[in-house]
């Protein structure tokens, strides 16, 4: 279980910080205050981003399944991950207007 959390860490922290420092440095360089102008410029997929945040919550969340049972199930813990980084997904990608 714990390898599968890796693995899903892993992606998840690839496909953000990829999105995450192109943000910061169009961020630095940027005239314009509004987030919507600033997150068209970024080379890297927001979308992309967004999915890499929620990969890595959902491999908290799995990890922390599995901390906290007996007997973790790698079948139940990987639908708790994939449903919390589908939930960040959707919350996130209404937030940052994708």
């Amino acid at each position: 279980m714990i390898g599968i959390a890796g693995v899903f860490a892993g992606v998840g922290n690839y496909l953000f910080l990829a999105w995450f420092l192109g943000l910061s440095a169009v961020q630095e360089e940027a005239d314009e205050r509004l987030f919507s102008e600033i997150s068209r410029r970024i080379p890297a997929s927001g979308q992309l981003g967004v999915t890499g945040i929620g990969m890595e919550i959902g491999s908290v969340l799995m990890l922390a399944y599995a901390f906290s049972t007996e007997t973790p199930e790698p079948g139940t813990g990987l639908v708790i991950a994939v449903g919390a980084a589908l939930v960040v997904y959707l919350a996130g990608s209404t937030i940052v207007d994708l």
